[in-house]
């Protein structure tokens, strides 16, 4: 099938794929055509599997739902089913085998989402740290966090603030809440990747400075 052919509901599927795969961008109206005629055509298979296999992980119907969809979406986006790698005994089989790959994928993705959402320790409140918070008056400040501290208030506005927010709200396995992380682009003027180079800058910093102190003291101490 080429572009200029009409594009019909009994279209064979080989010719669809190649159609929607082909990144022509002077062809797409035929390509979304075509997306669309692979959507129905398989849509109802791929729900089924989608039902199954949300049942065996404790999963409702409208979870099967929203897989059948990211399964198409995910398609959609990047798309490249290749014959030679199919596994069907038709080229109809093979791309069903291939959607269902897709599916079981964004399955896993779903319930790792779902499960990184209950431990997700961010609440939408994260605010910006641009100075260090005062010390009580009577709170003895321990020798190697003063020399921290020092550093910190030595460093430029840009990578105090960054070095602050990062200190006080990156967690492991998380990533920066991203209206925190835009609105700190915005106050500072700087791109994510300043931030990011400005970021280990002020850590490398630090660690430089209580290195030097520890190896100070340590040798203060042998010569004692």
């Amino acid at each position: 099938m080429i572009a200029s052919e009409p594009i019909t509901e009994n279209a064979p599927t080989k010719a669809l794929v190649e159609l929607y795969q082909s990144g022509d961008s002077q062809a797409a109206t035929g390509r979304n055509k075509a997306f669309v005629v692979l959507t129905y055509r398989f849509r109802a298979e791929i729900l089924k599997k989608c039902e199954i296999l949300c049942n065996n992980y404790g999963h409702d119907i409208n979870v099967a739902e929203t897989i059948a969809f990211r399964t198409f979406e995910s398609y959609a986006r990047k798309g490249k089913f290749d014959e030679a790698k199919g596994k069907g005994r038709t080229y109809d089989e093979s791309f069903l085998l291939y959607l269902l790959g897709i599916a079981e994928h964004e399955l896993i993705n779903f319930y790792r989402e779902a499960e990184r959402k209950k431990r997700n320790p961010y609440e939408g409140t994260e605010q910006i740290y641009n100075e260090l918070p005062e010390t009580p008056a009577n709170f003895k400040v321990p020798i190697e966090m003063e020399v921290e501290l020092n550093v910190i208030n030595n460093l430029s506005k840009a990578h105090r603030t960054i070095y602050l927010t990062y200190k006080v709200h990156q967690r492991q396995g998380f990533k920066m809440p991203r209206n925190l992380l835009s609105t700190m682009r915005e106050q500072l003027g700087l791109s994510q990747n300043t931030i990011n180079a400005y970021l280990k800058e002020a850590r490398d910093e630090i660690s430089k400075t209580i290195n030097m102190y520890r190896l100070t003291e340590k040798i203060r101490n042998n010569g004692k």
